[in-house]
Formats: structure tokens, C-alpha cells, sequence
């Protein structure tokens, strides 16, 4: 017969107790803040180097191509996000 703390696997079972490290998963909020935030920035200084739409100021411009830049950000922030969870 066996000892009490014998499991099924036999003898060594339960010696060395396996621990398995945890999942690195991304933050996506913190990929798709920091996507938004860049884009931002990028399509703000491009208004800069651009010439402005007739009826707009170049502030009002400046917000428009952000937003837009923000948009387009925050989606390949995400794509990045996906591709480094699929990885890890």
C-alpha cells in the first residue's frame, strides 16, 4: 500500500509543485489611449504642414484632422494590441 500523501502519479508526485507564471496579456486601453493620443498629435502637426480648407480657421482644422488622426490611432492600437496577445 501506499502513503497517505502518495497521489495516483506515484511517489514524486506533489515534490516539486508546478507553478505556472502568470498570462501577459495586453492593456488595450492602454494601447488604444496612447494609438488615439499619437494620431492626435500626428494629424495636428500635419494641418500644420498642409494647406487649410477654405472656411475653416486652422485651429478648427487643426481639431478636425486630430479627431480624425485620434480615430485612426485608437483602431491600430488596437490591431497592435491583438497582435501581441495573439503572439504571447
Amino acid at each position: 500500500m501506499g502513503t497517505p500523501h502518495q497521489g495516483a502519479a506515484g511517489a514524486g508526485a506533489g515534490r516539486f509543485p508546478l507553478v505556472n507564471a502568470p498570462r501577459r496579456t495586453p492593456n488595450f486601453t492602454r494601447f488604444i489611449a496612447t494609438g488615439a493620443i499619437l494620431g492626435f498629435v500626428v494629424g495636428a502637426v500635419a494641418t500644420l504642414f498642409t494647406e487649410r480648407a477654405p472656411g475653416l480657421s486652422e485651429t478648427s482644422a487643426m481639431f478636425y484632422i486630430g479627431v480624425f488622426g485620434a480615430a485612426i490611432g485608437a483602431v491600430l492600437g488596437a490591431l497592435v494590441a491583438v497582435a501581441f496577445e495573439r503572439r504571447g
